[in-house]
């Protein structure tokens, strides 16, 4: 086996030994002074590239987060709307039921339920079992059985009442 270690003769062999070792540890000493700074740099640049990258991530959420609040609010609106509409249809398809003509004389009175004091919902029927007690002005086509005058106004239904009972 053989040794990796030399015999120096003399002391200036020793001297260029260490002379030696010197300049190969300030060489690499060198070498890790700029891998040192190529590093550093490398590091702040990743780190403002993240910080702007969570920057621009957190005011997009937060844009985001409003955006999506508007919409909620937008679409609760809707659903009132679509309330009301479904409300209003309702009642129209109910008018709509009750304004159409009956085919053939004699099917008024096989309507669903017409004539009760009761066939529009939240309404109050009168009727009139005289239909010469109905004022001119307001006689069109009048039903031999009696009339049936609806609101949803009492106080008007008692006006009607009292003018009938006239």
């Amino acid at each position: 086996m053989t040794a990796m270690v030399e015999d120096f003769q003399s002391g200036r062999e020793v001297g260029l030994a260490i002379d030696g070792i010197r300049e190969s540890i300030k060489g690499v000493r060198d070498q890790l002074s700029q891998l040192k700074w190529v590093l550093g740099v490398a590091a702040a640049m990743i780190s403002v590239a993240l910080g702007g990258l969570y920057n621009s991530t957190s005011n997009s959420a937060a844009t985001v987060g409003e955006i999506k609040g508007r919409l909620d609010g937008y679409d609760k609106r809707f659903q009132i709307i679509d309330k009301r509409f479904d409300s209003i249809d309702a009642r129209l398809d109910k008018i709509t039921a009750l304004l159409q003509p009956p085919q053939q004389k004699g099917e008024l009175e096989k309507l669903p339920g017409f004539p009760t004091p009761t066939a529009f919902p939240d309404w109050e029927g009168v009727q009139l079992a005289d239909p010469s007690k109905i004022p001119a002005d307001w006689r069109t086509n009048v039903n031999p059985k009696g009339v049936w005058i609806y609101s949803d106004n009492p106080k008007w239904i008692g006006e009607i009442k009292s003018k009938i009972e006239k």
